[in-house]
C-alpha cells in the first residue's frame, strides 16, 4: 500500500515523479515478489489447493486480534479454511493479539474454537510476552517463542544493499 501526498495539492511535475516511483515498486514486486491470483473472500479450499501452494504462513502484525479482524476472518487467520487431511505446512510468524485485557466471551472463543485450529501448526511464535501467555492458556500451547517483527530482522543497512535504496529528501511513506 502506498499512501503518496494529498494529490490535490501536486503539480504536473510532482505527478509525473510519483508516477516514476510507483512503477519503481512495481517493478521491484515483479521482481522480487511471486504472486498468486487474488483470491475475493469467501473462497473454496479448491480454489487454493489450484494455486499449488505446499506451506502458508500467518503473521505478523495484530493478526489474531478480534477487533481487526472480525470474527470471520479471525477464523481465516487460524487457517480455517484449510481441510483436516490437507498436508501442508502451517506457520505462525510473530503473531500478535494487539491486546491485554480480554473479555470473557473472546477468553471461550479462542479456548473452545480456535484452540482446535492452533494444533495443527507446525510452530507458533509471537510478538510479545503476552501473546506467549495466551498461546499457553487459551490455545494450549506449551511454550510459544517471543520473536521480532520480520522487518526488524534485516538492518537499514541490509535493505538498503539490497534494494539499491538511496536517502531521498522526499517525504513519501510506503509500507510493505
Amino acid at each position: 500500500l502506498v499512501f503518496p501526498p494529498d494529490k490535490k495539492s501536486k503539480s504536473q511535475k510532482s505527478l509525473e515523479q510519483e508516477q516514476l516511483r510507483l512503477t519503481k515498486i512495481q517493478i521491484f514486486m515483479e521482481k522480487y515478489i511471486k504472486r498468486t491470483s487474488c483470491l475475493q473472500w469467501p473462497f473454496s479450499f479448491e480454489q487454493i489447493k489450484g494455486l499449488g501452494l505446499n506451506g502458508y504462513i500467518v503473521g505478523s502484525d495484530q493478526v489474531w486480534r478480534p477487533t481487526f479482524s472480525k470474527r470471520k476472518f479471525l477464523k481465516a487467520m487460524f487457517l480455517d479454511f484449510l481441510p483436516d487431511d490437507c498436508n501442508v505446512v502451517r506457520l505462525v510468524y510473530g503473531a500478535s493479539f494487539g491486546s491485554v485485557r480480554w473479555s470473557l466471551g473472546r477468553k471461550f472463543v479462542y479456548r473452545m474454537v480456535l484452540s482446535r485450529y492452533a494444533r495443527k501448526f507446525a510452530h507458533i511464535s509471537v510478538r510479545e510476552e503476552i501473546g506467549a501467555e495466551y498461546c499457553k492458556r487459551y490455545l494450549g500451547q506449551k511454550e510459544t517463542p517471543i520473536v521480532l517483527d520480520p522487518v526488524m530482522l534485516l538492518q537499514a543497512k541490509d535493505y538498503s544493499e539490497k534494494l539499491h535504496l538511496t536517502e531521498s529528501p522526499a517525504r513519501n511513506l510506503m509500507c510493505y
